[in-house]
């Protein structure tokens, strides 16, 4: 018998036989209230690059979109 051939369907059968499951995170930062002539902080680097760490060390997929800066906050209603 080939036992080579037979060892690889069965490992073949183990890997295929167990879900792999992921979750994925996406994360957008948006500034709102930063004028045109004032220099941007890195405030929002440093709360994607937080939030980011922590759901990747918790086992999830995470990717980030570009900053939005945008010079007025949202409307209220």
């Amino acid at each position: 018998m080939n036992y080579k051939l037979i060892g690889c369907v069965v490992m073949l059968m183990a890997i295929l036989g167990f879900p792999a499951s992921a979750a994925t995170v996406s994360f957008l930062v948006v500034e709102t209230g930063i004028e045109r002539g004032i220099p941007a902080t890195n405030f929002g680097t440093t709360w994607e690059d937080g939030l980011m760490t922590s759901f990747f060390d918790a086992g999830y997929i995470v990717t980030n979109n570009p900053f939005l800066r945008v010079e007025e906050g949202p409307e209220r209603i």
